[in-house]
């Protein structure tokens, strides 16, 4: 019996959008691997955001060293725009039907393309947002032996509202419907996973492949590296930042599902259900910022906060394993 499901009917074009900063150590990796996509039609747009390094300039040699068969197209902000402002230019460039993300100091693997255009353009249910599992590595490039998070069983409302199963971002793609849809980002968006995957799911399906396209760089700077970190006080300042950048993507969720109301793309009864999630998810974030911005100067308050708050009673908990084991203060 001959296997289809690699066979699309039709080859609808595809962008491949690599985005960079200051990302001159790893930034050839990434190019190349964009470069390296077998799926055809490919649209590449490789973008920088105004880096102050030569991470532009390797795009552009590379770029121009190119003679396949993709479409290159180098975009340069004039200015340093951030993450929201970043994915709404590229997105008013983007060509493809279906837009596929990397950063600039990830790999994606060659068949990445070809795997993800499958589920969007294999027929039945239509998915919006498809993403896939990934293998850590280091600085170095060495892989780390960490499991890759996996999605939930299946998706709930609750679950999409207070992002407890996030797609992530390095391998994520998604349908340029939703930004025809919902349009351009809010400017101060930091999480654009979080804020691209709530309106897939408010549009329809959102998809995982269970198979590792992308090998996903972490650095020491991730908030989660803790311990690894020489510098505890920074550790908060990087959890608040987080909390801050967190609140924004709940206003956006909020906006998003205010014009999924009007749009008639949901019932009310159930945004207004969603809308109470997002409510009280925005309430512990704003508990959480306003614990972490305050360290050390931790009041009676926070520290009662934190008996009902996981998240809060970890650093806690980590501050305290820092200190006895010799590592410095909390002062």
């Amino acid at each position: 019996m001959t296997d289809t499901t690699d066979k699309l009917p039709e080859r609808p074009l595809v962008t491949f959008a690599l985005f960079a900063y200051n990302q001159e150590n790893y930034i050839r990796e990434a190019v190349k691997s964009a470069l390296e996509q077998t799926y055809e039609p490919l649209e590449i747009i490789l973008s920088d955001d105004f880096s102050d390094d030569h991470t532009f300039a390797i795009m552009q040699r590379i770029a121009g060293e190119y003679n396949g068969n993709h479409k290159i197209i180098l975009n340069r902000n004039s200015e340093n725009i951030g993450i929201g402002s970043h994915v709404n230019a590229v997105m008013e460039i983007a060509k493809g039907e279906v837009i596929v993300v990397a950063g600039g100091d990830d790999i994606s693997f060659p068949n990445r393309v070809q795997e993800v255009a499958k589920e969007f353009f294999r027929g039945g249910k239509k998915p919006y947002s498809v993403w896939s599992s990934a293998i850590y590595i280091d600085v170095g490039g060495k892989i780390i032996d960490q499991p890759f998070p996996l999605p939930p069983q299946a998706l709930t409302d609750a679950i999409i509202a207070r992002n407890t199963h996030p797609v992530i971002g390095a391998t994520h793609a998604w349908s340029k419907e939703v930004f025809d849809v919902f349009g351009p980002l809010m400017p101060s968006i930091v999480f654009e996973d979080n804020a691209i995957s709530f309106r897939s799911y408010l549009l329809g399906d959102i998809v995982f492949i269970d198979k590792e396209l992308v090998y996903y760089r972490r650095h020491n700077k991730n908030v989660t590296n803790f311990l690894s970190t020489t510098d505890h006080r920074a550790l908060y300042e990087r959890a608040t930042s987080r909390i801050g950048a967190a609140l924004v993507g709940v206003r956006q969720r909020k906006r998003d599902l205010e014009l999924a109301i009007v749009d008639g793309l949901i019932e009310k009864k159930r945004a207004s259900l969603m809308d109470k999630e997002l409510a009280r998810f925005n309430r512990k974030l704003k508990i959480r910022y306003e614990t972490f911005s305050k360290f050390p100067n931790i009041s009676f308050v926070n520290f009662y906060r934190s008996i009902f708050d996981i998240e809060i009673a970890k650093f806690y908990l980590r501050s305290l394993i820092y200190v006895l084991a010799g590592r410095g203060s909390v002062e």
